[in-house]
Parts: structure tokens; sequence; C-alpha cells
């Protein structure tokens, strides 16, 4: 498909510890390659964020959510393949990932996006992708690119044209994880 970003380009800043800043499946994010400690650092700095505190790893499909959880209950990978919202899920069985992705209680987060143009760049890059909120730690996400911050603007070494033009209110995603009980806990509805 034709994006109005170029793939190849932004792919050599990704695997050169870019930061990006793209509209995800859910709301606009800071981006970098997920298996770049440096890069993750980069995003964490820029939004001044403590470690720790963990973030989310968008993925392009199942095959390769198996990559780096070899372990997905059924039922799981049946609502990640069919919800329709946004859905991130805290995983504790994750192999592959720097920890500096991890969260206080050693999950990581990761989604399945399903947004075609997201999908085709981690295809493209081969590796998943860090997305964080575009704004400042503790500030609410914003909701359409002309909510973000002239800060993150200026301090990002790229900024997709994919759907900027929207003003559409987006929202972020639903997280989950599963519980001892093969249930299904939901900390973000």
């Amino acid at each position: 498909m034709n994006w109005p970003d170029n793939l190849l380009t932004i792919k050599d800043l990704l695997l050169n510890d870019g930061i990006i800043l793209l509209p995800t499946d859910s709301v606009w994010g800071i981006c970098c390659d997920a298996t770049r400690p440096s890069a993750i650092h980069r995003v964490l700095k820029l939004k001044q964020q403590p470690e720790g505190k963990g973030l989310v790893t968008l993925v392009s499909d199942i095959k390769m959510l198996k990559d780096f959880v070899p372990t997905i209950q059924p039922r799981l990978e049946t609502l990640i393949a069919l919800h329709q919202r946004p859905l991130t899920v805290l995983f504790n069985d994750v192999i592959s990932l720097p920890e500096s992705l991890m969260g206080p209680d050693r999950l990581i987060a990761l989604r399945v996006v399903k947004d075609p143009f997201i999908q085709d760049l981690i295809r493209t890059i081969g590796h998943p992708l860090v997305a964080s909120t575009a704004g400042l730690w503790g500030d609410l996400a914003p909701a359409h690119f002309g909510a973000i911050s002239s800060h993150i603007l200026e301090n990002v070494d790229y900024v997709a044209l994919w759907r900027r033009k929207e003003r559409d209110e987006r929202e972020v995603s639903i997280i989950v994880r599963m519980n001892g009980h093969l249930d299904l806990d939901f900390i973000r509805s």
C-alpha cells in the first residue's frame, strides 16, 4: 500500500536509536525500536517518565507476539484476535525484550496492533515498537495530533504524516491481564 510516510526512512531512524511520533491504533505515541535499550531510554527521558513504570510494546500480529510470549492461553489468544478496540495485555513470561520495558510488577505490556500502517511499519523494521502516549509522564494522552505539545514535537526525530489531519478523538487502549485462575482482570477499560 502507498503510505504518506516512507517506511524505509523510518526504519533507518528506528534502527539507529531514533524516536518517532506516530498515531498508533489508539492515541498518538512516542515510538522506538523495542529491542534497543538506548532508544527506550530516550523515550523515557523525553516523557520525563521514571524507569520501572513500564511501556507498551506493539507487535504486528499474533505470530510476532508468540516470538516474545511463547505460551499464550487459547482463550486469551482468541480475545486478542477478535477484540475490536485496541487491547493491551500484561504478560509475565516475556522473552527477548529489554527489562526496561517492565512495569513495577515485572510484567510487560504487549499489544497486537490493528492499524495497517503500524502493522506494515513493524513488519518493515522486523522488530516490535515501544509506543508511549505522546505527552509528558502523568499528563492525559493527547486525543489527536493537534493536542500534542510543542515540547514533544520538537524533540522527536520524525513526525509521521499518517492520520495527522484527523480530528476524531481516540482513546487509550484497554489493559488486561490473565490471573492465576485463568480469568481476565481488566486493569483499564
